[in-house]
């Protein structure tokens, strides 16, 4: 955990390595939300992992930024995954 602060903001960044396994993706989403009370998740960065964290992150209403090899057409479905936002090009966006 690394700690920042800048006047009235604290940037705290959490690290969880995932490996592209789905269910440690899932976990890890759940565990920063529910017990870390994040704002913000950025990752993961392969498309099946993505697509099932942008569903949780969708649920609690938490912004999720993917990257890295995300590039599944399924993410840019703003209905389905309000909260996604995209850093990498697919034919959709």
């Amino acid at each position: 955990m690394v700690a920042l602060e800048l006047s009235m903001w604290l940037l705290t960044q959490f690290v969880r390595i995932t490996f592209s396994m789905v269910m440690t993706s899932i976990g890890y989403a759940i565990e920063l939300i529910r017990d870390f009370n994040v704002d913000v998740i950025i990752g993961p960065t392969c498309n099946v992992p993505a697509i099932a964290v942008a569903a949780v992150t969708a649920f609690y209403n938490i912004p999720l930024y993917t990257w890295g090899f995300t590039t599944a057409n399924e993410l840019a479905d703003t209905v389905r995954f309000p909260t996604c936002i995209v850093l990498t090009p697919n034919y959709l966006t």
